[in-house]
């Protein structure tokens, strides 16, 4: 039987397009394709995102991954329609990562205006491949997860085992310092979004401005 584990990164951009924590679901479907592989997290496994505040460690989400969808069954998933981005709208709206939905006439997947389109609304081809690679990509959905953004705790001391430096992500953890994670996880009373990102959501008047790399 696989055992349960547990994906350490940097959050480049807190931006609420990756992770998206909003609509009482948390989601991965941008940023981090290598986590998002076929064979990467699973149903079970954990996810948690890092970033720093002078210079201290700071822990910006943390998630249990309770579900796996390919993009086009995300974009057409009824539960997802907020997710959806609605651009220039500004705000949580404009954030959604459902971006991908799968065109047969094309045999490709075609990109709606987002965070990862081109400033002018066209697709960003080189962005979307990064996100998508095929059909090995996924995306991950938390029902049990806990967002803090700008709210973000320094982390517990322990948690300086999880610490994944510059990009990447690290997997490579023994089953003590992942139960010890789940241990810790658990214990926590409070659910859900607890903040707001870190950066300023897009406003309706301001043009969207290039995220830094994911």
């Amino acid at each position: 039987m696989r055992q349960r584990r547990l994906y350490s990164y940097i959050v480049a951009t807190d931006d609420g397009f990756a992770p998206n924590p909003f609509h009482d679901v948390c989601t991965l479907a941008c940023c981090k394709p290598k986590i998002r592989t076929l064979k990467g997290a699973q149903v079970g496994d954990y996810v948690v995102g890092l970033g720093t505040q002078d210079e201290h460690w700071r822990i910006i989400y943390a998630m249990k991954v309770t579900d796996k969808l390919t993009f086009d069954q995300y974009w057409r998933d009824s539960r997802f329609l907020a997710k959806r981005p609605k651009m220039p709208a500004g705000g949580i709206e404009s954030v959604g990562d459902n971006i991908y939905r799968w065109d047969s006439g094309r045999n490709e997947y075609r990109q709606a205006r987002s965070l990862h389109s081109k400033s002018d609304g066209t697709e960003n081809v080189k962005q979307k491949h990064h996100d998508t690679k095929g059909d090995d990509h996924w995306v991950l959905i938390s029902y049990e997860f806990i967002y803090w953004g700008s709210q973000s705790p320094e982390a517990p001391l322990f948690h300086r085992d999880i610490i994944k430096r510059g990009p990447g992500h690290r997997c490579n953890f023994s089953p003590e310092v992942i139960e010890q994670f789940i241990k810790w996880f658990k214990s926590q009373k409070r659910r859900g979004r607890l903040g707001m990102p870190t950066n300023e959501l897009p406003s309706p008047s301001a043009g969207r401005s290039a995220r830094k790399k994911c």
